[in-house]
């Protein structure tokens, strides 16, 4: 029986490995499995110089960290509060002066009466600065009304007076000065999709009569 003299000794010194002093806490089988995430030298891992310093990453600032990132992120427009019905005017002296204002978007050759049209969907994320409407040459009279779609939420539609007369329009988002030469574009985000529809109050056929120009971004 000598040879068991020296088991509780070693017992002894197992059990403090295990629990070591001052504290209850035990080597379980879920700490043991930690231990693979020690795969690499602790040389390899970032040099403490990296750190920031506590003079830089105060508790302060840490307390500024109240909300999830995404909780705060710009986020699509509901609406925009602008005037809905405005009178027709012209948006250029010829079509030329229209280019600057974005990216054509011709309305169907045919178009009913009071039927929007869609002239631009996109289901990604981005910017819109400008949507300016215009008639064409060869218009019915009528009113033309553009209808904005942000992220699914319909924006209140905005409607112009009657008129034949070519490149006469309005600014459906944007801000246009009083001597109508100058068309300031509006940052607004859209997160998943954006759609841009125009329609006439009396119908037009055989050739494009309308369209709208459209300034927009897309995240890279």
């Amino acid at each position: 029986m000598l040879f068991l003299a020296g088991v509780p000794g070693a017992l002894k010194r197992l059990k403090d490995r295990l629990v070591p002093s001052g504290t209850t806490e035990t080597l379980t089988d879920a700490r043991m499995l930690k231990l693979d995430n020690l795969d690499a030298t602790v040389a390899s891992r970032a040099p403490s110089s990296t750190a920031l310093s506590t003079a830089t990453w105060t508790p302060t600032k840490a307390g500024y960290l109240d909300a999830a990132i995404s909780s705060v992120k710009m986020k699509g427009q509901v609406n925009m509060v602008r005037d809905t019905a405005v009178t027709a005017a012209a948006m250029g002296a010829f079509a030329n002066e229209l280019k600057g204002y974005g990216a054509g978007y011709s309305a169907p050759a045919t178009m009913n009466a009071a039927q929007y049209y869609e002239l631009l969907s996109v289901t990604a994320a981005g910017w819109l600065y400008l949507v300016v409407t215009h008639r064409e040459s060869g218009f019915s009279s009528g009113t033309l009304a553009t209808r904005i779609t942000i992220d699914g939420d319909v924006w209140d539609v905005v409607t112009d007076t009657g008129s034949a007369t070519a490149l006469y329009g309005h600014v459906a988002h944007g801000v246009r000065s009083g001597d109508s030469k100058v068309i300031m574009p509006i940052p607004v985000r859209f997160e998943t999709s954006l759609k841009v529809e125009i329609a006439s109050s009396v119908a037009q056929s055989s050739s494009s009569k309308a369209a709208s120009r459209i300034l927009y971004s897309l995240d890279t």
